[in-house]
């Protein structure tokens, strides 16, 4: 399975990358790269290559985000909150919704700065720094990927950064038809201490999540499923996907 696994992984990055090569010879070597030189034109800049290839591999060839959601109207809107280097980003603007239009925000200043290169060329997408909720303090963690408005174990030093309401973000378009939220633990105050109102306009929605630890903050994720199921979406996939000697994490996927 790992042999078929890694075969799998060797065919989509030959498909999906120019520089696959170099790609490669990181998980060989152990070089890094600072680019992911996509087929289409595109190019995804890379903090944190360790971590950031294996999104890019859980989004672009797992379709981690939307494959429960096939079928979404090209001139849609899609929120992506936590968007990192612009990995998922890029994905919405250039193949989800090449017609519509994307909000991408992020929270770490070094991130948000890369998220801006790769998304040159995308006229649909608009971008704001900035942390979902939280007092504008973001702690950063030893990896790009962990940054959180909670001081996790993993904290390595806090940066400013501005503070995002819900509120300002769902009125971004008249419908949203996918929300994607990986916010490290800011998941639980924005589903469920927001207005239910709020959310009418939401048809799809994902959700990355945190089960324990001090990200979680003493909540669980059947919460942010029972949360969904009152504000009128119907769950699709409610699981685990990772787990490490300190935390879980896992995604909860919804419709209307």
């Amino acid at each position: 399975m790992e042999l078929l696994d890694r075969l799998g992984k060797l065919a989509f990055y030959r498909r999906e990358l120019q520089n696959w090569t170099a790609v490669v010879g990181m998980h060989v070597h152990g070089r890094s790269v600072q680019h992911l030189l996509l087929r289409d034109g595109h190019t995804i800049h890379l903090l944190d290559a360790k971590h950031e290839i294996w999104a890019f591999d859980a989004i672009y060839r797992h379709r981690c985000y939307d494959v429960d959601f096939r079928g979404l109207p090209a001139d849609g809107t899609v929120v992506d909150l936590g968007a990192n280097v612009g990995i998922f980003t890029l994905l919405a603007a250039t193949r989800l919704v090449p017609q519509g239009r994307v909000l991408a925000i992020e929270a770490n200043p070094e991130c948000f700065d890369l998220l801006q290169q790769t998304i040159t060329g995308c006229k649909n997408v608009v971008s704001w720094c900035g942390a979902l909720g939280g007092t504008g303090t973001l702690w950063l963690a030893a990896d790009s990927l962990s940054s959180s408005i909670f001081r996790g174990h993993d904290a390595v030093r806090p940066v400013e950064t501005p503070s995002i309401s819900i509120e300002r973000v769902l009125p971004f378009g008249p419908r949203i038809d996918l929300l994607k939220a990986n916010i490290e633990g800011a998941e639980y105050p924005m589903l469920l201490d927001s207005a239910p109102e709020l959310w009418t306009r939401v048809d799809r929605l994902v959700v990355k999540w945190h089960k324990d630890g001090d990200v979680a903050d003493g909540h669980h994720p059947d919460e942010l499923a029972h949360r969904m199921t009152e504000l009128g979406f119907r769950v699709l996939r409610h699981e685990d996907i990772w787990m490490g000697p300190d935390i879980t994490t896992g995604i909860t996927t919804a419709t209307r």
